[in-house]
């Protein structure tokens, strides 16, 4: 799976993450779970829980939330990192000024 890909939490995802909904989920898929935030990309996700959930293992437990619909792959994620440029969104700044 490509380190950039972003996942959010669902309506599920989101109640067990608070604990409103039994669940069976793992210790350390409860944890990645909580780490999901609809900014992060899975690269990020893996650094922050290698010390729980070993990298071979990742894989798997994205899968599980994936399959269980605790989580989906993000829409429109916007990297963290990201410095958004609203200037380019007018190519002609020497056009009309509102009155």
């Amino acid at each position: 799976m490509d380190d950039k890909v972003v996942f959010v939490r669902t309506a599920l995802g989101r109640a067990a993450t608070v604990g409103n909904v039994g669940t069976q989920l793992a210790p350390p898929i409860r944890i990645l779970l909580a780490h999901i935030n609809g900014r992060t990309a899975l690269g990020e996700l893996q650094r922050k829980v290698s010390d729980r959930i070993p990298v071979s293992k990742l894989g798997a437990a994205i899968d599980v939330l994936l399959t269980h619909k605790y989580i989906e792959i993000a829409r429109h994620a916007v990297p963290e990192d990201n410095d958004l440029d609203f200037g380019r969104l007018s190519p002609d700044k020497s056009g009309p000024r509102p009155t």
